[in-house]
């Protein structure tokens, strides 16, 4: 058995992807590792590229090609069926692993036989570190029960496949901002979890095409707005995951943010108005420091227009009030 199956989401990534797969190739533990390579229809180069690794390291390498595009979920939802490895981790094909540390990581993955790992993960612009992320309430190298998380990052995630397998999880198809959905419901099978404290995953930011950017979230805002409701529905008020209640919940209001931008502006307001009238409806409260933070996020944001200053700042204090009741 591999000790590490990776499912790699290429899909039109031909600039970045060798970086992907040079940062996996040399490691001294690549026969341990299964590498798939879910390129889900590219248009571009990303399909020749990635046979180029295949065919060098065939006992490791896969290529997963799709003739029609199922979005980010069918991604996981195919490598997690076709898995060998004893634990299952995610990499988008134009981020990369941290080379340095990854041999570390897959050595502890043979001796460990936890539910979830927890890592370490660093995001950068224009290839300069620009954050570096930490869990805050976990000793390393202590087993816990998962109710002691109290926040949920894909990038810092690796999962025992047999978790995702024997449970039957799969994730949304043809839908951004499935992440948070892949956390959710791995979070919700698993009986422990262990950090180990090593920087693996390397997250690339400030690109426009980002599925996180503001230009990509108002283009997609049915997509994060499905995926809001589930968790409102599935998982919110789920008493397993009360230690992630707070970031849950800036998901969830986060939506007003991006709603509040949508043009034209009777349409922004009708949409803020049945978003509100649904987390009102289902009983959802907000966290007063996080919640101003969003009227600041809110109003940073569409400063450019004094209307939309007044409506948002209007009714923002509206549903803050009435919400917390």
């Amino acid at each position: 058995m591999k000790t590490l199956t990776v499912s790699i989401a290429a899909y039109n990534v031909e600039k970045y992807i060798e970086k992907t797969l040079d940062s996996l190739c040399c490691s001294k533990y690549l026969e341990d590792m299964e590498i798939l390579v879910q390129t889900n229809a590219a248009t571009d180069l990303t399909v020749q590229v990635a046979k180029k690794y295949e065919e060098k390291y065939p006992s490791s390498i896969r290529v997963v090609e799709r003739e029609v595009n199922g979005g980010y979920g069918s991604t996981i939802n195919d490598s997690i069926s076709m898995a060998t490895g004893k634990y299952f981790k995610t990499l988008d094909g134009d981020d990369w692993y941290d080379s340095e540390h990854l041999d570390e990581f897959i050595s502890e993955l043979k001796t460990l036989d936890s539910d979830l790992v927890i890592c370490d993960f660093s995001a950068y612009a224009d290839e300069q570190l620009a954050s570096k992320w930490t869990p805050s309430s976990l000793e390393p190298r202590k087993e816990y029960t998962p109710d002691v998380l109290t926040d949920c990052r894909m990038h810092s995630l690796t999962v025992r496949t047999s978790i995702l397998q024997e449970n039957n999880i799969s994730i949304t198809e043809n839908c951004f901002y499935t992440d948070i959905e892949y956390f959710l419901k791995s979070f919700k099978f698993a009986n422990s979890v262990i950090y180990i404290p090593l920087n693996i995953y390397c997250y690339r930011v400030g690109m426009n095409e980002q599925s996180v950017s503001l230009k990509s979230h108002l283009r997609n805002l049915a997509d994060y707005e499905l995926i809001v409701k589930e968790i409102v529905s599935d998982f919110y008020f789920d008493p397993k995951y009360f230690s992630m209640r707070g970031p849950l919940r800036w998901k969830v209001i986060s939506h007003l943010r991006y709603l509040a931008l949508t043009k034209p502006y009777k349409s922004s307001k009708q949409r803020f108005l049945e978003f509100y009238d649904y987390l009102k409806d289902n009983g959802v409260t907000l966290d007063p420091d996080q919640y101003r933070t969003h009227v600041k996020l809110v109003l940073k944001l569409i400063q450019r227009n004094p209307k939309r200053w007044f409506f948002v700042f209007r009714m923002s204090v509206k549903l803050y009030a009435k919400l917390q009741g």
